[in-house]
């Protein structure tokens, strides 16, 4: 009788921990295209401004000047920009200059009228569609400087040991009373009926199972079953 309680104990367990550990993993490896209210509101801003300067520089100085900036930006912060216009400027439309990439997330940001990034990418891309005012460009996109593995990236909020280490300890605690009392509910009634089994084989012919307690189940209708053998002449 104990092996199936440890059995449907570890089950239970099992179960609960697997479902968690899925739980986790998807969100750990789940990153989507999109930023978080927060981050986008920021890049949102910030894209907007280089938007703004590479139109002034465009509309002051045409092409060279735009050329000028575009550089200028690169060389700084290590950002590429690239504007999507409607003039069909080599400079910028032609698609020797603008990655498949770059395009690709810019139509995209025009579709969906927001702000978007590509995923999965040690450089991430981000694009912003524009307004009339920004014309003859359409839509706005930089492209970040590539990761450097030699700087990780911080650890997940709810990764860190600090956070992590409490809540694990107090899920193997409460998910192990949870799954103790599911396991001894099921193997109650059994040990039950085991005890009345060996006191009726013992000469204890009023020895009887209690099938008050467990309703209609596949256990209960056992208990009523040894009942009416135990009632028989």
């Amino acid at each position: 009788m104990r092996s199936l309680f440890v059995k449907i104990f570890f089950s239970f367990l099992a179960i609960i921990f697997l479902s968690v550990s899925i739980g986790a993993i998807y969100t750990y490896y789940n990153k989507p295209e999109k930023l978080p209210h927060g981050l986008r509101n920021f890049a949102g801003v910030a894209i907007h401004q280089y938007a703004q300067q590479a139109t002034q520089a465009l509309r002051t100085g045409g092409e060279k000047k735009l050329e000028r900036y575009i550089m200028e930006l690169h060389k700084k912060n290590g950002i590429r920009l690239f504007l999507l216009r409607t003039d069909q400027s080599p400079a910028t439309n032609d698609p020797t200059s603008m990655p498949k990439k770059i395009r690709r997330v810019m139509q995209r940001a025009i579709k969906q009228g927001q702000l978007v990034r590509s995923g999965g990418d040690q450089q991430p891309k981000i694009a912003l569609p524009l307004g009339p005012s920004f014309h003859p460009a359409r839509a706005v996109a930089v492209q970040l400087p590539p990761f450097n593995p030699q700087h990780r990236p911080p650890t997940p909020f709810f990764l860190n040991p600090h956070f992590f280490l409490p809540r694990l300890l107090s899920l193997i605690v409460i998910s192990g009373l949870i799954c103790y009392l599911l396991a001894r509910s099921l193997t109650s009634p059994i040990r039950q009926l085991r005890t009345a089994t060996q006191h009726f084989a013992a000469g204890d012919l009023t020895s009887r199972v209690d099938t008050s307690t467990y309703g209609g189940s596949e256990i209960n209708q056992l208990g009523s079953d040894f009942n009416t053998m135990a009632d028989l002449p």
